[in-house]
C-alpha cells in the first residue's frame, strides 16, 4: 500500500511481487506476536478459563501470528515462481501453507485453525462496525473465545512454522 509520499509501510520502494517484502513484513508481524506472548499470556494446563485480558491477549497473538505466517507464505509461494497468491482467498493459512510444500503437524494444525478464526472474524468486524451492523458488533466482545487458552505448545507450532516456512523459501530471501 503506497503513500502520498511514494513509500510503503514497509519501506521507500518495497517491491510486493519481491518475496523479500513480505518476510520482512513476516518478521516484523512475528516480533510483534512474540511481544503479545510475552505481556502475559499464561499457561495454566486444560481446565482453566482465561480472564478478559488473557483472551485479548490470545486473539493479538493469533492475530499477528497468523499475519506472520500469511506474510511468509506469501514470499514462499512467490519466490518459487507461483505468482499465483491471489487465488487462495481471505486468510486461508491451512491452504497457503500446504502450497509452500508443509504438511503442518497436529499443534501447528491448531493453531492455524485458531489464527484463520481470528484473521476472519476480525475482518468481518472491521468492516462491520463502521456500518453499524449491530448483530456484529453484539458479537465482538465473544471473539476472545475464538483463540480459547493458549498454551506453550502454540507458541513452538508458531516457531516451527516459521521456521520451516523459511526454509522453504526461495534461497536468496
Amino acid at each position: 500500500m503506497k503513500r502520498d509520499d511514494g513509500s510503503d509501510k514497509l519501506g521507500q520502494g518495497a517491491d510486493e511481487r519481491d518475496p523479500a517484502f513480505w518476510r520482512l513484513g513476516a518478521e516484523r508481524l512475528k516480533r510483534s506476536a512474540d511481544l503479545a506472548w510475552a505481556a502475559g499470556i499464561a499457561d495454566n494446563g486444560p481446565g482453566r478459563h482465561p480472564t478478559r485480558v488473557e483472551q485479548q491477549l490470545n486473539t493479538a497473538f493469533l492475530f499477528l501470528a497468523g499475519l506472520a505466517l500469511e506474510y511468509l507464505a506469501m514470499g514462499c509461494l512467490l519466490g518459487e515462481g507461483s505468482g499465483a497468491v491471489d487465488d487462495v482467498p481471505g486468510h486461508r493459512l491451512r491452504r497457503l501453507v500446504q502450497r509452500c510444500g508443509i504438511e503442518p503437524g497436529a499443534d501447528e494444525q491448531d493453531l492455524l485453525r485458531r489464527a484463520e478464526a481470528v484473521l476472519q472474524w476480525h475482518s468481518r468486524f472491521s468492516i462491520a462496525e463502521p456500518m453499524g451492523d449491530a448483530a456484529l458488533k453484539e458479537t465482538a466482545p465473544r471473539l476472545g473465545g475464538l483463540a480459547g487458552m493458549l498454551t506453550a505448545r502454540h507458541k513452538s507450532a508458531l516457531d516451527s512454522l516459521f521456521v520451516r516456512l523459511e526454509a522453504a523459501g526461495p534461497g536468496t530471501w
